[in-house]
């Protein structure tokens, strides 16, 4: 089964008006979806839920993916996406 954010509300004005959810079928890449890689808006996350429990996608998807934090959600241009994250070079341990 699949879910995917473009079905929900993804407006924002800001960062934390959105919340990462997984994307994807969770039956041919459980972790993909267990994981989240999409982002949607706070208002909306209920829905997501509910859809989610009414799909055997629960059933697929196992405990424990590890997953990576890959990007987190944000509010760009008032659409909530997932945003890189970015590792800046922090050698001097934030000293100038």
């Amino acid at each position: 089964s699949s879910d995917l954010s473009s079905n929900y509300d993804r407006s924002c004005v800001e960062d934390i008006d959105c919340i990462g959810v997984g994307e994807g079928n969770a039956c041919e890449t459980p972790c993909e979806v267990a994981c989240p890689n999409a982002a949607i808006s706070t208002r909306a996350m209920d829905q997501y839920n509910e859809d989610w429990n009414k799909t055997p996608a629960s059933a697929c998807v196992p405990l424990d993916c590890g997953c990576a934090v890959l990007g987190k959600p944000g509010c760009v241009n008032g659409t909530c996406t997932m945003t890189p994250i970015v590792l800046g070079n922090n050698m001097d341990g934030g000293r100038k």
